[in-house]
């Protein structure tokens, strides 16, 4: 049981290391882009009016409260030549997806941009750019991006350089915000059936079954980190994630004190009907 407690307890530190760690990279960073909120295709020429400069990272919480949909960044980098090796696009946070041009010419997507939208928030992009694609001078590197109200929604930096110098970096931060997700999220499942099996063979010990409970909901909430499409609509995920959040409280509140002998009949009818109401 110590074993399982303190598993659970290294795969949740992991799993939120990616929080921990900055990107150091200025070279090749860019942090001035027009922005316009609404429709239009790369191809067509907008006026100045329908566009506004930000500042990037640019977060619509604090510029465009209430407000969400599809919007267009219009991001250019001066190139002194052509390069002569594979460049990249590096975006290292969005929210929630967008698709990637550069020089009107798509070079990524993330997926779905209609409601169930892909969920890009918490994993980064990269995208080659075929070398035919830049040229000396001024490049434009436009991101159509889809972005719920409220919801921390807006794109970060952006980078643009070579390959042998963001892939590293893409990877590092995908290891950090994707994978440890899923490797937590999979022992986390590992423990639960664990649990859930001992509890089968000794219904007794109830502590076994909180656990397991408790561990499979850490599983839901683990997983909404890293799936990207859903089959459902979004308001029903976000309410089953905020729900799985709620029961994991109650659920290892039990095994607590199931696990050292503490009565509290009042306190865990309490907890129940908090969750109920």
């Amino acid at each position: 049981m110590h074993f399982c407690c303190l598993t659970a307890l290294l795969f949740f530190m992991l799993s939120l290391s990616g929080q921990l760690f900055a990107e150091d990279m200025d070279d090749f960073q860019l942090t001035q882009s027009r922005f316009h909120l609404g429709e239009h295709k790369p191809q067509e020429k907008m006026g100045e009016d329908a566009w506004k400069s930000v500042h990037l990272p640019h977060n619509w919480d604090n510029s465009l409260p209430d407000q969400g949909g599809i919007s267009w960044y219009e991001i250019t980098s001066q190139l002194d030549k052509k390069p002569s090796e594979p460049w990249a696009v590096y975006l290292p946070f969005l929210n929630m997806n967008a698709e990637v041009y550069v020089n009107n010419e798509l070079i990524g997507s993330g997926g779905s941009l209609a409601d169930p939208v892909a969920r890009y928030w918490n994993t980064p992009m990269y995208y080659l750019v075929p070398q035919v694609l830049l040229r000396r001078g001024e490049n434009i590197i436009s991101v159509h991006l889809y972005g719920y109200v409220n919801s921390g929604s807006g794109l970060g930096t952006v980078y643009l350089g070579p390959e042998r110098i963001l892939k590293p970096k893409y990877e590092r931060r995908y290891f950090r915000l994707h994978t440890t997700f899923i490797v937590a999220c999979f022992f986390s499942l590992v423990i639960a059936i664990v649990m859930g099996l001992m509890w089968g063979l000794r219904r007794s010990v109830t502590m076994y079954g909180w656990f397991a409970l408790a561990a499979f909901m850490s599983t839901i909430y683990l997983s909404n980190h890293f799936i990207r499409d859903i089959p459902f609509s979004r308001n029903l995920w976000e309410s089953i994630f905020h729900l799985s959040i709620e029961f994991f409280t109650v659920f290892l509140t039990l095994f607590v004190h199931r696990y050292y002998g503490i009565v509290r009949k009042v306190f865990e009818k309490t907890l129940f009907f908090l969750l109920v109401v």
